[in-house]
């Protein structure tokens, strides 16, 4: 199990406490959902849509809004219509706080936006439907976790290692490139970012992602490791067959 850190003081301790209790009863924030059919956004990550010239005047107003700076935006994912349930609610209710990062404009007189995402929230309720799908979420925050804590440096270097085998063995197929992995590598990395840029590369459905992100910090990155060691286990077991898909190719 992850442990936050142990070394801090009984104050620290105490002061965690509160910070538990007042994540409990946290107002609810007012934000526009985005809601998208197959993709999960994560905190800590980046998020790039396309959108048709069409949708870019709703877009332009979502994303860039009225004042000085991008509103924060709240990215949902879209039910399936088989998960809709009697009232008809149409998102899950996990979803990530995020803000524009660059704005392009597209040949077509589309757009192109980059978002990074800020804090995962849960869907309270929806303020009606208008042209702004908009509805009060109550932000959540992740337990404290300290990059140093011996198990979380243990998590990681599992999660490191297993990572580094499936890109041997599955080399372009692997989601994340060589790149990408060399960034990951970096102990500067913090976890939080580490683990949530991992699982939005995961090539897994949009419901398994999303239970990812509904999970906290320790168990998402529990969660992720098992993933990834059952794909390591069927990897392992088809070894020996790995020559008949090389003769499929030829013939």
């Amino acid at each position: 199990m992850l442990r936050r850190d142990a070394g801090r003081s009984e104050r620290a301790a105490g002061a965690e406490a509160w910070y538990h209790r007042t994540m409990a009863t946290q107002t609810p924030t007012r934000l526009v959902l985005v809601p998208l059919p197959d993709f999960v956004h994560f905190p800590q990550t980046h998020l790039r849509l396309d959108f048709s010239a069409e949708d870019r005047p709703l877009v332009e107003r979502i994303f860039l809004g009225d004042g000085d700076e991008p509103p924060a935006v709240g990215t949902v994912l879209l039910k399936p219509a088989w998960a809709r349930d009697e009232d008809a609610v149409e998102v899950f209710s996990a979803g990530t706080a995020g803000r524009l990062i660059d704005f392009e404009s597209l040949p077509d007189g589309g757009c192109r936006v980059l978002i990074y995402g800020e804090y995962r929230f849960e869907v309270r309720r929806e303020l009606g439907r208008g042209p702004l799908r908009e509805a009060l979420v109550e932000p959540l925050k992740e337990p404290y976790l300290s990059d140093v804590d011996p198990e979380v440096i243990a998590v990681r270097d599992d999660l490191v290692h297993v990572i580094g085998t499936l890109a041997e063995q599955l080399d372009d197929h692997f989601p994340l490139s060589h790149e990408q992995l060399s960034t990951l590598r970096d102990d500067d990395v913090p976890f939080e970012t580490f683990v949530n840029s991992v699982a939005a590369s995961l090539d897994v459905s949009p419901i398994r992602k999303l239970a990812l992100l509904a999970d906290a910090l320790p168990e998402r990155a529990r969660n992720l490791l098992a993933i990834l060691k059952s794909r390591q286990t069927i990897l392992e077991l088809l070894r020996p067959y790995r020559h008949l898909a090389r003769r499929a190719a030829v013939n």
